[in-house]
């Protein structure tokens, strides 16, 4: 499984958070084609020793940067709302979306 690091998320966080969290985007199928549905994967790890609380948003915005390219992404999780990761646990969310 190719990991992609996520550069940025326009509106992923509606606030602020005081505890450490790191961003992962994963694609499952190892490779994003330009023209083609995109089926990816966030987790989202909280480092720290307190929990984490994350509100995602029905749509999400992530820009995907490669040696050749910079691609704007819009990408639907499967779920969206508040939620709130223990210390030292994760969540993950599917997302879906196209490759421009």
């Amino acid at each position: 499984m190719t990991i992609i690091r996520l550069l940025a998320v326009a509106t992923l966080l509606a606030a602020a958070h005081a505890a450490r969290a790191e961003y992962i985007l994963s694609v499952p199928d190892g490779a994003a084609v330009a023209g083609a549905p995109l089926r990816a994967d966030l987790t989202i790890l909280n480092e720290s020793d307190t929990p984490l609380h994350v509100e995602l948003p029905a749509s999400l915005h992530a820009r995907l940067e490669t040696t050749r390219a910079v691609a704007a992404l819009e990408l639907a999780p499967d779920r969206s709302g508040e939620f709130e990761i223990a210390p030292r646990q994760f969540l993950k969310v599917a997302l879906r979306g196209g490759v421009p």
